[in-house]
């Protein structure tokens, strides 16, 4: 009975056997979309192997300007010396402006001092004469009794009108 038994079971594992061997070959035939080996999928390797070929051979053969490929490699470096460029132009133009006022300023005083310490007979005709805006700078430019004098060689009218607006 064993024998019986054995028998049976070693036909049907080589019968097993001999199926997956037949299935194993059979399979590029059965289901020719989905071919992982064989000869089949050698083909397909080989195609997709002269695809790549080809498309590398049309990349060499495209001709490449020298200059282009060194101003790209370089243009990330050129558009930054630009931004700091306009950078310290918009510092400079900055400076210059503040270097301009300072200077402006220190002529004011200048001419405040010369004005304001002339007596006050020649004073008044000459600062009666003046737009209320350039006595408001000459009221602000000025030490405390250069004011005094400003504001005593004025018309009352004029005076009050030039304290109202510095005040404000």
């Amino acid at each position: 009975m064993i024998k019986k038994i054995l028998k049976y079971t070693a036909a049907f594992i080589a019968s097993f056997l001999i199926l997956i061997v037949a299935a194993y070959f059979a399979y590029p035939y059965i289901n020719e979309d989905d071919i992982p080996e064989g000869e089949m999928g050698m083909d397909v390797v080989k195609q997709l192997r002269e695809e790549v070929e080809a498309e590398e051979a049309a990349q060499d053969s495209i001709e490449v300007d020298p200059l282009t490929v060194m101003e790209n490699k370089y243009q990330g470096k050129i558009d930054s010396l630009y931004v700091v460029m306009e950078e310290m132009e918009a510092h400079y133009k900055e400076e210059l402006a503040d270097k301009k006022e300072v200077e402006l300023s220190k002529d004011m005083e200048d001419v405040t001092r010369a004005l304001l310490n002339l007596d006050e007979r020649v004073v008044a005709p000459i600062v009666n004469q003046l737009e209320d805006d350039q006595l408001i700078k000459l009221y602000r430019a000025g030490s405390n009794m250069q004011r005094e004098r400003l504001l005593g060689s004025l018309d009352p009218d004029k005076a009050s009108n030039i304290l109202r607006q510095v005040i404000l």
